[in-house]
């Protein structure tokens, strides 16, 4: 159990208390050069709908470096079909959980609408923001809350889609030893 949820879960995660952290590189620099940090990895996170073949699902969308990732978690290494490193820039790929998929119908090379709860302004009036994305992979943790209420995009696609241009939610930390 413990494993499981450390595959989704990093030891140590820094923020900002507006929600945005607007340095992050610089902070994350300065992160790598403590000798008990072995792992970083800077991530977007948001709540979302999303919906394919007539189903809604809410989730929380992280927006991730796939190939930072592994440094805090081995996500990547419970993919059922897909991969993770299929999320690119640009291509607004997505990794579902398996209930997740199974709930809105949908297989690797699907199409699924993301909803965010930011609004543009049209001339028809406020609008959801939406974005359509192409399902690359399927995970499985083996754990309900994340198998059916978490998925992940480039963290580049999860800028543009949030708006939140070079800033992140957070930067994720895996510490040598998590126990002393």
């Amino acid at each position: 159990l413990r494993d499981r949820i450390l595959s989704m879960v990093s030891h140590v995660t820094i923020t900002e208390t507006n929600g945005l952290l607007s340095d992050w590189q610089k902070e994350q620099q300065k992160l790598i050069s403590d000798p008990n940090i072995v792992g970083s990895a800077p991530f977007i996170e948001k709540q979302v709908m999303i919906s394919a073949n007539g189903q809604l699902r809410g989730v929380l969308m992280q927006g991730i470096l796939p190939e930072e990732q592994p440094k805090v978690g081995d996500i990547h290494q419970r993919v059922l079909e897909g991969s993770f490193s299929d999320l690119k820039p640009r291509s607004y790929g997505i990794a579902l959980g398996v209930e997740s998929a199974q709930h809105l119908g949908v297989i690797v090379g699907d199409k699924v609408t993301v909803v965010t709860p930011q609004i543009k302004i049209t001339p028809a009036g406020m609008i959801p923001r939406s974005k359509r994305f192409t399902v690359s992979s399927v995970y499985k943790i083996n754990m309900a809350e994340y198998d059916s209420s978490t998925a992940f995009i480039h963290m580049r696609d999860a800028s543009k889609l949030f708006k939140t241009r070079d800033q992140v939610t957070g930067v994720r930390l895996k510490l040598d030893n998590l126990f002393e």
